[in-house]
């Protein structure tokens, strides 16, 4: 399924970009979409975020996000 979404992503995209791989997962998921415009707001309020999930591959996609996210 990645490549299909990165092949899809490099047709709109330039594939040349720095951050091309984390836009390209942030917009395959309706749910990176949104964690992608929350966290910034929350980090900047000061809020502290708790993500449950009991399907440990989100939490591996989740992860990925966050270390490209730095």
């Amino acid at each position: 399924a990645e490549e299909k979404i990165l092949g899809e992503f490099r047709e709109i995209h330039d594939p040349i970009a720095l951050d091309f791989h984390l836009q390209a997962m942030i917009q395959s998921a309706g749910k990176l979409v949104l964690i992608d415009k929350l966290l910034p707001k929350l980090k900047s309020g000061g809020h502290k975020v708790l993500i449950f999930s009991q399907m440990v591959r989100c939490l591996d996609i989740l992860e990925d996000y966050l270390i490209q996210k730095r």
